[in-house]
């Protein structure tokens, strides 16, 4: 009787094993399905984010219904999701302005061209060049105007003694 229970148990698999299916994708439908899967997961990781953040900095007394709170929330939450997208590969609209505004500095001070990224010290913020050229008409004013502005700017950096650094 024993012997006959043991039998009901046994699942008997066949012999010839199949291959899977070849895939039929494209290199180019790989790399799609890829990018949509990797800013899913963006999505999913940033919402998150964004859900503890709120919650946290409204435990914390901050003015979360204020509008400029809103719009500066909107801002660091869409740099999140560009840092994540920049990981993966993927483009966002951010990333331009962050590569025009954020210089990379050696130890000893020097600015670093893009691909001396083993040299990094810190990163500055500088966001002199965006905000001049589109709010100024140069044609309106008068010849070494924006470099008084510049040279001004520059000064004022200085004397932040390294405000914007980030170590």
């Amino acid at each position: 009787m024993m012997a006959e229970k043991i039998n009901d148990n046994i699942i008997i698999f066949p012999k010839i094993r199949k291959e899977s299916p070849k895939s039929t994708l494209t290199e180019k439908q790989k790399k799609e399905i890829k990018d949509l899967q990797a800013s899913m997961y963006v999505a999913q990781l940033t919402d998150a984010i964004q859900d503890e953040l709120f919650q946290m900095l409204n435990k914390n007394g901050i003015k979360v219904d204020h509008i400029d709170f809103q719009k500066d929330f909107s801002l660091t939450m869409d740099s999140i999701k560009s840092l994540l997208y920049r990981d993966f590969g993927l483009k966002h609209t951010l990333q331009t302005i962050v590569d025009t505004v954020a210089v990379g500095y050696s130890s000893d001070g020097k600015k670093l061209d893009k691909n001396d990224f083993k040299k990094l010290s810190y990163v500055q913020l500088e966001y002199k060049d965006i905000l001049l050229k589109h709010k100024v008409k140069t044609q309106d004013l008068k010849p070494g105007t924006i470099q008084d502005i510049i040279d001004l700017l520059d000064k004022k950096n200085k004397s932040k003694d390294g405000e914007d650094k980030i170590p």
